[in-house]
């Protein structure tokens, strides 16, 4: 019996140092390796914090860095054969830039130390969008990190300005007052309400034209292609599917009474 834990033990050890060998810029055990780094463990003991604790203990190679770049990229995945207006060779450039941002700037520049490990494409479009020039859009900017280049955005702090705690607050007193006397000021409208010294009323108004035909078309044909539709009605105890209403549309906008 004694022979068989000795055994076991030893492939346990064999096993971890050859998946560490192979698992690109990593801790092996994530749970615990920040801790033990903290304590001083990667001085204390060496030959196995080094291996399995790579990242926590920054002894990644280049080679451990190239591999994480390729599975945060996730090249194989990437589907970039509609992209015609580009030549195989502007292709490889592209994929090259890639590698380089993950390899020279995410995983060698500290400011990126809250992000190495969480930025990779989580699309197997991200490429192609990001060919077509799609990264300012922020669903695309956060999923598609490494393509966009923009594994900074995923710190919450580089993205908000701050954590929660720092914010200021969204609205103070009388700010809602004075956004829509700006509208007012800026905007051809007419008021249906607005707050007086006798009465505390809302303040409605309506905008025309406040969006371009142009710009609508462009909303709608987004939507299209996103999947949007038109949100459904669920009553109290009703099991059944969400039921279209017009309760649910832009019509109810619209106030088909005087208010003011």
């Amino acid at each position: 019996m004694r022979h068989f834990y000795i055994v076991v033990a030893f492939f346990q050890v064999l096993s971890v140092s050859a998946s560490s060998s192979h698992a690109g810029c990593a801790d092996v055990n994530e749970s615990n390796c920040k801790h033990w780094s903290s304590i001083g463990e990667c001085d204390k003991n060496p030959g196995y914090m080094h291996r399995s604790c790579k990242r926590s203990c920054n002894t990644c190679t280049a080679e451990d860095i190239d591999i994480t770049a390729r599975q945060a990229v996730r090249i194989s995945d990437q589907d970039i054969s509609g992209v015609w207006w580009m030549n195989s060779s502007e292709k490889q450039d592209f994929l090259d830039d890639i590698m380089s941002y993950l390899k020279d700037e995410v995983w060698a520049v500290p400011e990126y130390t809250k992000t190495q490990g969480i930025c990779f494409n989580k699309d197997n479009m991200c490429t192609h969008w990001a060919m077509q020039g799609r990264c300012s859009e922020v669903d695309v900017k956060l999923n598609c990190g490494p393509s966009c280049g923009s594994c900074m955005y995923l710190d919450e702090n580089v993205r908000c300005g701050g954590t929660i705690e720092q914010l200021p607050n969204a609205l103070s007193a009388g700010s809602i007052d004075k956004m829509f006397k700006r509208i007012v000021r800026d905007y051809d409208v007419q008021i249906l309400s607005q707050p007086t010294q006798e009465q505390d009323k809302p303040w409605i108004v309506t905008i025309d034209d406040f969006v371009s035909d142009e710009e609508i078309n462009l909303i709608l044909d987004y939507g299209q292609k996103t999947g949007y539709e038109q949100a459904g009605e669920v009553y109290s105890g009703n099991h059944a599917a969400p039921a279209k209403t017009q309760k649910r549309t832009s019509e109810t906008s619209w106030c088909g009474f005087q208010v003011s």
